[in-house]
């Protein structure tokens, strides 16, 4: 079950502040963020005093899961995929989680973990390691992945992000009248801006959803090519108005 304290800290309602309808919403909005549980419920009521109690009624997923399957194409034939994950370690909203792929030609093993309130802070941490090996008819590669971001809150509705990405690789273009094996090395830097102001990602009905994404690298990171890129998106959610029967 999750520690009812780290709880408290992740609503962010401070006891004895004024309360506005406009803070319970945004709390349950961070609880459903969590994506620890399935539904939540929020209730007000006034004590003797006049005060107002907030009560959240929380149900939660399936800390543990596992999923499973199988997948075919014409280019990779019959493959199998495990996915194992357990979305609450300690109680505290700590996700960890292994994933591994097979097939004919193409291997691969992730593990993975996302730490919610690093330090007792709004940011979050993710980070993965990946090992690879692909051998397909053209190309082929083999080595490893590692990430790392940090998100971290900016203002109302406003999240800033960092990420750090390294793949290694040894890598034959089999294309080539001589194929060789050549290493590649491409560390990646990169900052997200997010603006969210949707009640609850989980099923959007109302609400703005943009981000802008520059990423690049460069041989002063040990890189073996420079580039800069960048991408945005925009989304806007709104629900249809209901037709009178």
């Amino acid at each position: 079950h999750t520690d009812p304290e780290w709880i408290r800290d992740a609503a962010k309602l401070e006891p004895g502040e004024l309360l506005a309808s406009t803070e319970v919403a945004a709390a349950r909005r961070r609880l459903v963020e969590t994506r620890i549980f399935e539904t939540v419920r929020v209730d007000t009521a006034r004590d003797e005093s006049d005060a107002t109690i907030v009560t959240f009624d929380l149900e939660e997923n399936p800390r543990y899961s596992v999923a499973y399957g199988l997948r075919y194409s014409r280019s990779d034939d019959i493959g199998a995929a495990i996915d194992a994950v357990d979305r609450n370690a300690f109680g505290r909203g700590i996700s960890l989680g292994a994933r591994a792929l097979y097939a004919q030609q193409v291997a691969s093993r992730r593990r993975y973990t996302e730490v919610p309130r690093f330090l007792e802070s709004a940011g979050d941490l993710e980070f993965f390691a990946e090992v690879f090996d692909e051998d397909f008819e053209t190309f082929a590669a083999d080595g490893f992945q590692l990430g790392g971001q940090a998100t971290f809150p900016l203002a109302a509705s406003l999240r800033g992000r960092g990420y750090l990405r390294y793949r290694d690789a040894d890598e034959i273009d089999r294309t080539q009248i001589s194929p060789q094996e050549i290493r590649q090395r491409n560390p990646v830097l990169g900052l997200q801006l997010i603006y969210d102001t949707r009640l609850d990602p989980l099923d959007p009905r109302s609400g703005l959803l943009a981000s802008l994404d520059v990423s690049g690298s460069s041989q002063a990171f040990g890189a073996d090519v420079r580039y800069l890129r960048g991408s945005a998106q925009l989304a806007h959610y709104w629900c249809a108005p209901a037709t009178p029967t």
